[in-house]
């Protein structure tokens, strides 16, 4: 299925143009940006997703999460990190291309320095 899409010929391709939802051109018509959400926190959005989905959907990993989620306060909190540290890991060893502007807005920096276990 994929993340947030507007589909053209679609009753939401009309309220589209009120709040500027910038999509891709060709299928899968994803969303990049809108004029409430700027290109970097739709990126990172789809980042945490892909955490999410990789980890607690999987069912493989429910008492580390608990811990881990526990430990860390919230599981926002900690989703939020390690969708962090996974932009870090993927810009280290250019798995993908993040714009160097997407750093600079997401101030990843202090995020990636402090330790995810602390």
């Amino acid at each position: 299925m994929g993340f947030l899409k507007v589909l053209p010929g679609t009753v939401m391709e009309t309220p589209s143009l009120s709040h500027e939802l910038r999509d891709r051109d060709e299928p899968p018509h994803e969303i990049l940006s809108t004029k409430y959400m700027p290109y970097c926190a739709l990126r990172f959005l789809k980042v945490l997703e892909d955490v999410f989905e990789h980890t607690y959907n999987s069912g493989r990993f429910v008492y580390t999460l608990k811990y881990l989620t526990e430990a860390d306060g919230n599981a926002f909190a900690f989703y939020k990190k390690f969708a962090y540290l996974l932009i870090s890991l993927i810009i280290e060893y250019s798995l993908h291309k993040v714009p160097s502007f997407c750093l600079i807005e997401l101030n990843l920096m202090p995020v990636i320095l402090k330790p995810i276990f602390s």
